[in-house]
């Protein structure tokens, strides 16, 4: 399958989705509900790549994930999207959100980063890690 796959964020998605390393980082079972949303937040036009959602510890959650490689980066801005996408566009009360940034470097190793879940860009912080590294063998 590895010479099939492309290494985009979706093919990255596809391979720690399938794998589940989302489910062993996150500690509950999250489905996907969405995929490459463009819509529109209280101040302007933002993009996720995917939305999954579960039930954490007896809670709703949603987590809104955006995925980079190679030379792109995860910025900020984009957790502070992800946050605000979590927060504004989810019809459900008293929902937890735990946004996730992946990226695949150019050592072809996948980083799994959540951020806190404020909607104030100075107050997000990185609330965990985790480095992965595939072989992929057909």
């Amino acid at each position: 399958m590895a010479p099939l796959m492309g290494n985009d964020e979706q093919a990255t998605f596809t391979l720690i989705r399938n794998a589940g390393v989302l489910q062993d980082f996150l500690g509950f079972r999250a489905t996907p509900i969405q995929g490459h949303h463009r819509t529109t937040v209280s101040y302007g036009q933002i993009e996720i790549d995917e939305a999954q959602a579960g039930i954490d510890k007896g809670v709703p959650t949603i987590v809104p994930i955006t995925g980079k490689g190679g030379q792109d980066r995860l910025s900020w801005s984009q957790a502070l999207n992800l946050n605000t996408y979590g927060t504004e566009k989810a019809p459900v009360k008293n929902l937890a959100v735990r946004s996730l940034g992946v990226w695949r470097d150019n050592d072809e190793t996948i980083w799994i980063i959540e951020f806190s879940p404020h909607t104030d860009i100075d107050q997000i912080t990185i609330v965990g890690v985790k480095r992965l590294r595939f072989v992929i063998q057909i």
